[in-house]
């Protein structure tokens, strides 16, 4: 039941995030913050908000794209 509820609350941080025009784009166990509010409820916060993207935006570049040395 506690996965399941913690899995909810993920999926409806995202959808909000969605709703919004972001994309988290960094969803892993170091950007899940799970807080206990009582012995029978829990509060999942979603961090890690450094890489979203705003849907439609143009992608900045990525740094192992970028070289200051070209072949000739």
């Amino acid at each position: 039941e506690v996965v399941i509820e913690i899995i909810r609350q993920i999926l409806i941080a995202l959808s909000f995030c969605h709703q919004k025009g972001y994309v988290h784009k960094a969803i892993n166990p170091e950007n899940i913050m799970i807080v206990r509010l009582n012995t029978q409820s829990i509060l999942v916060k979603l961090l890690g908000f450094g890489s979203a993207h705003k849907i439609g935006a143009p992608s900045p570049p990525s740094p192992l794209r970028h070289t200051l040395f070209k072949a000739p």
